[in-house]
């Protein structure tokens, strides 16, 4: 079809006119949306006929064309082609008419064209159905508020689901935690180790643990959680059967002192406190030799259970101090100098034994023995107890527990 030359007079000089109708070009315009004929030739001032599809005819009818300065109508050239999203922003800023309308992309979604009034729309492939009205700012302003107030909400609730779920997580991990302690340092002995004669005392449980005892003092030094296993009267096989529960792979330090009352010490120094020298001899004798005989096997059988409890653990075997220097005092009872070297003769013997096994298994020894020197019963500054009538008697004071720490705590370090 062909579009006779404008004859209106109205309007300025020389500008172009559709030449048809308002209703027919109307209606052509209505016929492209709706998928009509490709083109349409339009008169342009000069005289010339130009082909041009409806869709720039549509625009230039609606007054979207540009005038340069010269009068000349030049016609925009062909826009680009808009995604269906900006396809229908544009169709609801501009309203539902030809006049408003926007080139929609050649390749329309598969979904099958929703054509009302003679337009062609092409829903989004997600969209449940056709576009709803177009709200204006103040109601689109409120829909947003109340969108953002619905995510607000959830996501408050959901962060105190999250908190909860958290919270009970870190209650279940703390009680899971204290019905299975583990202990970064573990002291495990006897009373030497638990620290009786040095006051303070823990509990009330005859295991006299004292707040003053050198496991206590080098825990602190070290910053380390301590499991003190360690009480008084404890033998080899009490060690084993009831103090080894807190040995794990995250164990880091363990200190072991125990082996004197499988000697039978106490026996032995009950033994020498009268006037029988026979009778403290005999003693001595049945000490060493039990020392000399079984006590390596006790010791290796517990050594081996504490390194494979706890194989990254470093484990210090620790020593007993000599009790005499070889004076008598009220502390030392009838306990003759002679009888006071056969004494520290043993401890000497047992020291040496267990720094044996301990290096078997490649444990270091803590040997204390140097560092009491000076301070034995019945010394100036003594750090032992002497005969004091209680389970305390011959037991190493709270300055006697300080000396050990200071022995201990460096192997504790590395150092």
């Amino acid at each position: 079809m062909v579009v006779p030359p404008a004859s209106s007079t109205s309007g300025a000089a020389g500008s172009p006119k559709c030449s048809t109708p308002s209703s027919t070009f109307s209606g052509m315009c209505r016929s492209f949306w709706s998928g009509g004929p490709a083109a349409a030739p339009v008169q342009t001032r000069r005289g010339a006929e130009t082909h041009r599809s409806r869709a720039q005819a549509c625009r230039g009818r609606s007054g979207r064309g540009r005038r340069p300065r010269s009068g000349r109508q030049v016609w925009r050239a062909r826009p680009k082609r808009l995604t269906t999203a900006r396809a229908d922003r544009s169709r609801a800023s501009h309203g539902s008419g030809p006049a408003g309308l926007r080139r929609i992309p050649s390749q329309p979604s598969r979904r099958k064209p929703d054509r009302r009034n003679g337009v062609r729309r092409i829903e989004c492939p997600h969209s449940p159905g056709p576009r709803g009205p177009r709200l204006d700012k103040e109601q689109s302003m409120s829909a947003n508020t109340q969108a953002h107030s619905r995510r607000g909400r959830w996501g408050r609730v959901a962060a105190v689901a999250l908190a909860a779920a958290l919270c009970g997580a870190a209650l279940s991990g703390s009680a899971s935690a204290g019905r299975h302690h583990q202990s970064e340092y573990v002291a495990l002995g006897d009373s030497y180790v638990s620290g009786a004669g040095a006051g303070d005392y823990l509990a009330d449980d005859g295991c006299y643990r004292s707040a003053n005892s050198y496991p206590v003092l080098a825990a602190d030094e070290i910053r380390a959680e301590l499991s003190f296993d360690a009480c008084s009267g404890a033998r080899v096989e009490d060690v084993v059967a009831g103090q080894l529960g807190n040995l794990d792979r995250r164990t880091k330090d363990v200190t072991i002192g125990v082996g004197g009352n499988d000697a039978g010490f106490s026996t032995v120094l009950g033994a020498c406190a009268g006037t029988d020298t026979a009778l403290c001899e005999g003693a001595i004798l049945g000490a060493t030799t039990f020392i000399t005989d079984s006590l390596p096997a006790e010791l290796d059988d517990l050594y081996t259970q504490v390194a494979d409890l706890a194989p990254r653990a470093d484990v210090t075997v620790v020593g007993n101090p000599r009790l005499f220097n070889g004076t008598t005092c009220t502390g030392s009872l009838a306990i003759t100098p002679d009888e006071q070297a056969l004494l520290n003769d043993a401890a000497d013997l047992l020291a040496e034994t267990t720094a044996a096994v301990a290096a078997d298994h490649g444990f270091e020894f803590a040997d204390v023995r140097d560092a009491f020197t000076g301070h034995e019963i019945c010394s100036a500054d003594p750090w032992i107890l002497g005969y004091v009538g209680t389970l305390e008697s011959f037991h190493a004071n709270a300055a006697g527990h300080a000396a050990y720490a200071e022995v201990v705590t460096p192997y504790l370090k590395g150092c």
